[in-house]
C-alpha cells in the first residue's frame, strides 16, 4: 500500500529555488476561505503538493515568515490556492490582506504524499480505508 501514496522521484521535491508570483484574482469561498490564482513562471508540480509562500506585512512586523498552502489546482493550469482563515495571528494576519496585484516569492513545490496518475479499484479502497482509518 505504501507505493501508492509516497513517491521517492527528485522532481517532487524542487524546494531550493525561490520563484516569484503575483494575485491576479481572489474569489471568496463561503465564510472563511479564499480560492487564490497566482501568476507564477512555469514550473511543474504534481497533485497533492504544496508551496510555501514567504509572507511580508511590514506594517504589522510580520517579515520574512514562510506559510505552506496546498495546491488545489491541477498540473498545467494556473497556480491556484485555498487558503483559510487561520486562528493563528500570522496566519489571520495574511489571510486578510490578501490583494489582488500582491507580488510574493514562494518555494516548492513540497510533499512526496502524491498519488498516482493511474490506479485500480483495489487500489482506490486501500486509498479510502487509509483516509478513514483516522475519523
Amino acid at each position: 500500500m505504501g507505493k501508492i501514496f509516497f513517491t521517492k522521484s527528485n522532481r517532487l521535491y524542487c524546494g531550493n529555488k525561490a520563484m516569484k508570483a503575483t494575485i491576479i484574482s481572489i474569489k471568496q469561498e463561503g465564510t472563511s476561505q479564499k480560492i487564490v490564482t497566482l501568476q507564477t513562471e512555469p514550473f511543474s508540480f504534481l497533485p497533492g503538493q504544496s508551496i510555501a509562500i514567504n509572507v511580508n506585512i511590514p506594517d504589522k512586523n510580520i517579515l520574512h515568515q514562510k506559510r505552506y498552502y496546498a495546491i488545489a489546482s491541477a498540473p498545467g493550469q494556473v497556480l491556484e490556492l485555498l487558503i483559510k482563515d487561520s486562528t493563528s495571528s500570522l496566519g489571520h494576519t495574511f489571510y486578510e490582506h490578501l490583494k489582488e496585484g500582491q507580488d510574493y516569492t514562494f518555494e516548492g513545490p513540497y510533499g512526496k504524499i502524491v498519488l498516482p496518475e493511474t490506479f485500480s479499484r483495489a487500489d482506490l479502497i486501500k486509498v479510502v480505508y487509509f483516509l478513514l482509518i483516522d475519523l
